[in-house]
């Protein structure tokens, strides 16, 4: 979603400047239904992570943490 909008500009920027307007304005115009749903599905992405890094905390630790 903002990669992609950052993508489409062919010109490289110049500055850290240029760069934060670009970003604020791919994030601005990204659609509230898919930030929504991308926060949505935080705690299910979080839960699954430990499951595919088994040196960090268990699933049931983080669900614990979330409740």
């Amino acid at each position: 979603m903002i990669p992609q909008r950052l993508a489409r500009h062919h010109i490289p920027v110049i500055t850290v400047n240029e760069l934060w307007y670009r970003v604020e304005a791919a994030w601005s115009s990204a659609p509230v239904h898919a930030i929504q749903s991308l926060f949505d599905s935080m705690l299910r992405r979080i839960i699954a992570f430990p499951e595919r890094c088994p040196k960090s905390a268990t699933a049931r630790d983080v669900q614990k943490e979330a409740f």
